[in-house]
Parts: C-alpha cells; structure tokens; sequence
C-alpha cells in the first residue's frame, strides 16, 4: 500500500520547518501537490524547496489535484469561463511533467448544478475531459475525475464512468474520494470492485455518513477494515491519499498523527 498525503492539509504554502518535518515521516510515500502551493511572486523558489525536499527524502509526488471552483470549472457553459477552465487544467498537466507526477486528479464541475442544465453540463464534462485525456496521453499523464458530492458531476458511479466514457479512454480515469459518497458508505467495497482498472487514485478521510467532514480514518462512519482488505483483494497499487487536517498543537504532533494514521491503515 502506497500513502500519500495532500500537503495542502498542512500548509498552503510550507515553509522549510513544514518540508522539513514532512520529509522525515515514517510510511509516507508520496504527497498530493496542488497549483495553489506555488502561487505568488515567490512561487518559483517555493518550487526549488519542495523539489530539494523530496530529493533528499525520497518522497514522490505521484499526483496533483487541480484547482476547483467556479473559475475553473471544466463543465461550465460560460464559453469565456470554459476557456479559461481548460488553460488551468492544461497548466496543472504541465505542472504534474515539472515534478514527475504520473495522474492529475480533477473536478468535472463546481456546484450547485441545476437538473435543468445537467445534462448539457455532462456533455461540456465529457467533451473536456476527452480532451484533457489527449493531452495527458502526449505528456505520458492520466487525469483521474474525481467523486464528487451533492450536484456535483459524478456524484454516483454510473454518472462518473460515463464522464470518463466508460473506461474506453485509457488516459481517463477516476478518483474515488470516500468522503464524498455521502450516505452510501457502505456500498465503497462494491464501488472500489465496479470501477476496476479505472481506479487511479483514493482520498482518504472519514465522515459522519451524511456530509463531507474530512475527519481522520476512524473518527467516522467509513469501514476502514473491509475497505482496505477490499483494496488488497482486488490488487489496487494506486496511491491512497490521506485529504484531511492532522491531529495536533504542533507540528511535530500532526506528523506523529500522520505517521500514527499511516501505520494503522497499514495493519488492516
């Protein structure tokens, strides 16, 4: 099993004391990087110190979450914001090639989405994931579209296989948030069986089973046991991002909190 860790949990914008810590904890085998990190006038040397910090530790960055929000949504019908939406996502490829990292997770939506305009906003998802999928297929890439909740694209699994056509792309395809699946927790082991080979990534977090928390693994609903062995079942090596805060006053405290979450999703 391979842990990740989406640093922006942390810090927005680490600073040597946060690569430092993060670079030294036990288990952790990739962190999930996202454009916000390096924005500002200082985003270039923000980017030589992560990239110094995972040198010498040896962590990877296996995926990039792009940016969300109604600015950047890939299934807008605003022809101006879809433009707009597609040059981020093109540049969030191009930061994925800058730092190795093989999948970029996106949204196919902001919400809310009307009923009214969902199926016009699924065929503008489709349509730009496609090509997203074309451009991640010349730089070597794959885009995972992720679960969404609520209105959201994708907020059931037959909605988000035919964003990603159905798994006929092979540069598409999906990311599988845990928190997101609102009451259907329970139905996360079939999910994990149905999706197959599609699975590219997992976000790891717990909840109450009703809406999205981002708690740690075990402070909620999600039955971390079955799923886990449900993972190893099905032979998933994908990386399993943990998307929450950590528990802790200090910094030192929330590492030990992620080593502490690591180890014990470890042993299910």
């Amino acid at each position: 099993m391979q842990f990740g860790f989406s640093i922006r949990f942390l810090s927005m914008k680490p600073d040597d004391a946060v690569l430092n810590a993060i670079g030294t904890a036990r288990g952790l085998a990739s962190i999930e990087l996202c454009p916000d990190l390096f924005d500002g006038d200082d985003g270039d040397s923000r980017k030589l110190a992560m990239k110094n910090m995972l040198k010498r530790s040896g962590i990877r960055t296996d995926t990039v979450h792009g940016r969300f929000g109604a600015a950047y949504d890939i299934s807008s019908l605003d022809e101006a914001v879809h433009r707009t939406a597609i040059k981020e996502a093109e540049s969030t490829i191009a930061l994925a090639v800058e730092f190795g990292s093989s999948i970029i997770v996106y949204h196919s939506s902001f919400e809310p989405i009307a009923d009214g305009e969902r199926k016009g906003r699924i065929a503008q998802a489709k349509s730009s994931l496609a090509h997203l999928g074309g451009v991640c297929q010349k730089a070597g890439k794959r885009i995972a579209a992720e679960f969404l909740p609520r209105s959201g694209l994708g907020r059931n699994l037959e909605e988000l296989m035919e964003l990603v056509d159905n798994g006929r792309n092979k540069n598409l395809g999906i990311c599988l948030d845990v928190n997101h699946v609102m009451t259907r927790h329970r139905e996360l082991p079939d999910y994990v069986r149905r999706i197959g080979d599609r699975l590219l990534e997992l976000h790891l977090s717990d909840y109450d089973g009703g809406e999205e928390k981002h708690w740690l693994p075990g402070k909620g609903v999600v039955d971390w046991k079955t799923l886990m062995s449900t993972l190893r079942q099905v032979g998933f090596n994908g990386p399993l991002t943990l998307e929450c805060p950590l528990d802790g006053a200090t910094l030192q405290e929330k590492i030990r909190s992620l080593e502490t979450t690591i180890e014990h999703l470890s042993g299910l």
